[in-house]
C-alpha cells in the first residue's frame, strides 16, 4: 500500500515536470514565431538555433526569419527604359542608350567600401565592362550570407568552365543560386541564406536561329542578326526562383515595315518609356510607395523635351532618398537634410546594349547626377 501511494506520488511529480517543461518549450517555439513579425525583437542570427519548424499555417519559421534579413537592406531600384523608336530600337551602332536597365541604391553609410552591385562576366576572355554578355547580381539581406551564397554558385560556374569550357547564362546562374538556397533549408545544422539576390542583364538571342544562316545571303544580311531581352531573376532565400515580367525584344535588324511617319517624310521624335520593374529591400510599404511615386515622377519627366539618361538616373536618387529618408534631420551616411543631396551616396549601373553591357557610373559621373537630383528635387 505504501509503495503504491509512493510510486503515486512521484509519478504525479513527474508529470508536472512534463507539464512544465512542455509549457516552457511552448513558450520558446511562441516567442520564436512572433519575433519574426515583430521588428525590435527581430536578430538575424535566432533562427539557427533551433531545428527546422512549421507555423500552424505552414510557414517554414527559418526561412520566415531569413526573408526578413532582406526587409533592413536599403532599397534597390530595378527601371527599364525602353525607346518607342525604330531607328535607336533597331540598330545597334546608334548613339542611344536604350533600351537599358538602370539600377539605383543609396547606401545606408557614406562611402562604404563594400558594393552591393557584382557585375558578372560569363565569358572570361572579354573585358569585365564591355561584354554584352556580362549581367549583375544585386546583394541584399545579410552581407556575409550573400556572398558565401554567391560564391558558392561561383565554385559551381567554374567547375563547369572547366568541364564544358563554357559558363552559365543568367537564368543557369539563378537555377543554380536557388537550388543552393533550398540546400540550406533542409540541411541539419546549418541555417537558411538571409539574403535575396537579383539577377539583371540582356539576353542576346538569334530571331532566325542559328541553323538558319542561309536568309543571311537571300535578304542581303551581312552580318547575323541579333535581338536583345531584358531578363531579371530573384532568388528567395527558400530556394524559389522568380522572373520579372520586362520588355519585349527589340531587334537591331532594320524592319521591311517602314513605319507611317518615315513613309510621310515626317522626323519621328524618339520617345522613351520608363517601367518600374522591380524594388528589393525595405519593407513591403515601402516599396510599393516607392514603386507608385517612382512611376509618377517618370511618366512627369518623360512628357518633358530631350529628356536625358542622366535626368532619369537623377530623378530615380533623388525619389529614393526623399522616400527613404523621410525623417528630415536624417539623411545617408549621417549628413543633414540641407546637404544630403549633395554629399548623397550613390551607386549606379547601367546595363545596355548598345554600350557594350554593363557599366559602373564613376565618381564623375555621379557627381554629376547629384548635381541633377539638386534640381529636380521637385520632381514628382
Amino acid at each position: 500500500m505504501g509503495s503504491h501511494r509512493l510510486s503515486s506520488m512521484v509519478s504525479s511529480r513527474m508529470s508536472r515536470k512534463m507539464i512544465v517543461l512542455l509549457f516552457l518549450s511552448f513558450l520558446d517555439w511562441s516567442s520564436l514565431l512572433f519575433a519574426s513579425a515583430n521588428g525590435g525583437n527581430y536578430h538575424i542570427y535566432n533562427y539557427d538555433q533551433t531545428s527546422q519548424q512549421f507555423t500552424p499555417d505552414g510557414r517554414l519559421i527559418q526561412v520566415e526569419y531569413a526573408s526578413k534579413a532582406v526587409e533592413f537592406s536599403s532599397p534597390v531600384v530595378v527601371v527599364e527604359c525602353l525607346a518607342d523608336d525604330e531607328e535607336s530600337n533597331n540598330n545597334s551602332n546608334s548613339n542611344s542608350p536604350y533600351p537599358c536597365l538602370i539600377l539605383v541604391t543609396i547606401p545606408k553609410q557614406a562611402y562604404a567600401p563594400q558594393q552591393r552591385m557584382v557585375i558578372l562576366n560569363d565569358d572570361p576572355d572579354e573585358d569585365q565592362s564591355s561584354s554584352l554578355q556580362s549581367y549583375v547580381v544585386v546583394l541584399s539581406g545579410v552581407l556575409s550570407d550573400s556572398l558565401a551564397l554567391l560564391q558558392a554558385a561561383l565554385k559551381q560556374q567554374a567547375d563547369h568552365q572547366r568541364t564544358y569550357h563554357t559558363s552559365f547564362r543568367i537564368d543557369q546562374m539563378a537555377n543554380i543560386l536557388g537550388e543552393e538556397c533550398h540546400g540550406r533549408v533542409w540541411k541539419g545544422g546549418i541555417r537558411p541564406y538571409g539574403s535575396t539576390l537579383v539577377l539583371c542583364g540582356y539576353e542576346d538571342t538569334y530571331p532566325y536561329g542559328k541553323n538558319n544562316a542561309g536568309t543571311m545571303e537571300d535578304e542581303g544580311m551581312t552580318s547575323f542578326p541579333q535581338s536583345y531581352r531584358s531578363l531579371i531573376y530573384q532568388t528567395d532565400p527558400s530556394g524559389a526562383v522568380r522572373q520579372y515580367s520586362t520588355g519585349p525584344t527589340v531587334d537591331n535588324i532594320n524592319s521591311n515595315k517602314a513605319s507611317l511617319s518615315s513613309r510621310l517624310g515626317k522626323k519621328k521624335k524618339t520617345a522613351v518609356q520608363s517601367h518600374v520593374r522591380g524594388i528589393v529591400g525595405g519593407s513591403s510599404a515601402l516599396q510599393r510607395q516607392l514603386e507608385k511615386r517612382l512611376q509618377q515622377g517618370l511618366s512627369k519627366l518623360e512628357k518633358q523635351e530631350s529628356t536625358t539618361l542622366a535626368q532619369r538616373i537623377a530623378t530615380i536618387a533623388q525619389i529614393l532618398n526623399t522616400e527613404t529618408n523621410k525623417d528630415p534631420g536624417k539623411a545617408p551616411g549621417g549628413a543633414s537634410a540641407e546637404d544630403c543631396t549633395t554629399t548623397l551616396p550613390l551607386e549606379v549601373v547601367v546595363i545596355s546594349p548598345s554600350l557594350g553591357g554593363c557599366r559602373r557610373l564613376d565618381q564623375n559621373q555621379l557627381d554629376g547626377i547629384r548635381a541633377l537630383a539638386l534640381g529636380n528635387k521637385r520632381i514628382g
